[in-house]
């Protein structure tokens, strides 16, 4: 079965083919648990380089490049094929610097999904930044021990189609939501989603499903530029039940988080009429037909 790129940001052939691998798998993995894969992935690779296992070394440098590009997918990141600039540091060599561009990985992600606001200030490297940086240092190192990266990735690939077929239960993630299929998407725009509208449940139900994943959105979508959450709707009135709801259940964290909501938007839509909100501010805005 093949699964449609929802998102226009997947452009780069890498992550397409890692996107269509993880959605016939079940889905994504909650960031977190992607981050703790990738350091699992990374302890493996630095095991096998000091064990000199040529045929280890290239399977775990496509095993961490493949968790980094779902993450990356995760968070509507672009990796750039052509750049492969590498942040040197002098006398560090490309395996130490791909430890230090996980760190900075997992700054991120514990600020996005952890309970770790940024400090007042901080220079927060976005997870677009950190992907093409631990994108560019497994090239380098793939170089280094002769490795025809983008194949070994292929077989990657393959093998796990084979491998975890129904082997993960199903996983739903705002970057490759359903409802992104319902508007029309421009290769530069960023977009999440919200799960689709069970008629099997009630609304209270429904409204709950959307909650988690528009409030990361309000946490993570000015620092990656994700600019619109979807959501939809049969009626108006579950449309303002859930932004109620999390107005008035979520004050401290939409606190917390003001001053990043300037420029993205919610988009709703109802009786096949397409609404935005926006800017997201505290109040609870009233509905602009678009």
């Amino acid at each position: 079965m093949f699964y449609m790129n929802n998102n226009n940001y997947l452009i780069n052939p890498v992550q397409i083919g890692v996107n269509d691998c993880i959605m016939q798998l079940g889905g994504y993995w909650p960031p977190l648990c992607g981050l703790a894969r990738l350091m699992e992935e990374y302890a493996e690779l630095l095991e096998s380089i000091h064990q000199a296992d040529a045929e280890n070394i290239q399977e775990e440098i496509a095993d961490c490049l493949f968790i980094a590009i779902t993450i990356a997918n995760q968070y509507c990141a672009r990796i750039d094929k052509t750049d492969l600039t590498i942040k040197q540091q002098d006398g560090w060599s490309s395996l130490e610097l791909l430890a230090v561009a996980i760190g900075e990985l997992a700054r991120t992600l514990n600020c996005y999904e952890g309970l770790k606001p940024p400090k007042p200030g901080e220079n927060l490297q976005t997870v677009e930044t950190c992907s093409n940086q631990i994108f560019a240092l497994l090239n380098s190192l793939a170089a280094d021990y002769h490795i025809d990266l983008d194949s070994v990735l292929a077989k990657k690939i393959n093998w796990l189609k084979q491998r975890d077929k129904d082997r993960f239960s199903k996983a739903f993630d705002p970057s490759q939501s359903e409802l992104l299929a319902q508007i029309e998407l421009t290769n530069t725009e960023k977009i999440w989603a919200g799960p689709t509208w069970d008629p099997l449940i009630d609304d209270k139900e429904n409204i709950n499903a959307n909650i988690p994943h528009l409030l990361r959105f309000l946490k993570v979508a000015s620092f990656e530029n994700i600019t619109h959450y979807l959501f939809y709707s049969p009626d108006a009135r579950s449309v303002q039940a859930c932004l109620q709801r999390l107005l008035q259940e979520n004050e401290k964290i939409l606190l917390q988080n003001m001053k990043y909501f300037g420029k993205n938007k919610v988009i709703i839509i109802y009786n096949d009429t397409k609404y935005t909100l926006g800017p997201v501010n505290f109040n609870l805005p009233s509905l602009v037909k678009n």
